[in-house]
């Protein structure tokens, strides 16, 4: 449901009725209003002679019950229990109680901007995970278009928030990694040669840290100089897993230097 001014002036209402007896949506709209107002209440009474086939009212907590009865068939387990922290942490406790049609697009984006810049309950969230954090939103929004308890996902045209020093940091040109002679001055710092092992190991591989420590040793080919990447221990299930990416598949040509120190 939504509202539109035209370029006449006029206000019109549109959207999409729920599913049919055949399976089919199909789409309204009305012209000719004079006021936002009267395209609202004209489209609320449009709507009546659909009650019969509209979709009950959902709160955003059952929706989340609802969403993870399906998604473990084609979502990771791990990620899952990301988003499972979001909905407990931040979602539920800000929306949770509230019919899903209700909750709008404005309301949306100053919440996340809100969580961008304060937190939320204590808790402060960087750019990537209060990105995610609306994108889960997103995606449980989806879902509920999806089965028809709602008629349009509400994040749609919110844009998740940036900061402005990370932007101002990407046009300048600088990149957040060590210089050789950075990562010099670290490592003849560490004492402990067995970690002093594992730096040198991570950093002339360029490799995460889960894929590190999934690592076997069915991986290495000290014939041929080889590395296979091909899996990654989750640090929120500690259960080995995919890569983080298809592309993340892949194999490294290791350094003679290394091969050594695997030999001993």
């Amino acid at each position: 449901m939504a509202q539109q001014k035209e370029s006449n002036g006029t206000w019109s209402f549109y959207g999409k009725l729920p599913k049919d007896e055949n399976g089919k949506r199909k789409n309204y709209k009305r012209r000719g209003f004079k006021s936002k107002k009267a395209a609202k209440l004209a489209e609320a009474e449009f709507l009546k002679q659909y009650n019969n086939i509209l979709p009950t009212r959902i709160k955003l907590n059952d929706l989340i019950v609802e969403y993870h009865k399906d998604a473990p068939n084609h979502i990771k387990l791990s990620t899952l229990k990301a988003y499972k922290r979001f909905e407990t942490y931040v979602i539920s406790p800000s929306f949770g109680n509230r019919y899903i049609d209700d909750i709008t697009t404005l309301e949306i984006t100053r919440w996340i901007n809100a969580i961008s810049q304060n937190g939320y309950d204590g808790r402060i969230y960087g750019e990537s995970s209060t990105r995610n954090i609306l994108l889960h939103l997103s995606g449980l929004f989806t879902y509920a278009v999806d089965h028809d308890w709602l008629q349009k996902n509400p994040c749609h045209k919110v844009k998740p928030p940036k900061d402005p020093n990370k932007i101002i940091k990407r046009q300048s040109g600088e990149e957040n990694f060590w210089e050789i002679d950075e990562y010099h001055k670290f490592i003849n710092s560490v004492e402990d040669e067995y970690k002093r092992d594992i730096y040198e190991f991570m950093f002339l591989t360029g490799l995460r840290i889960g894929e590190f420590c999934a690592l076997q040793w069915k991986d290495v080919d000290l014939i041929n100089n080889k590395l296979r990447i091909s899996k990654s221990l989750s640090a929120i299930t500690s259960q080995i897993t995919s890569p983080k990416t298809s592309r993340s598949n892949r194999t490294i040509q290791l350094p003679d230097r290394l091969v050594e120190k695997l030999k001993r």
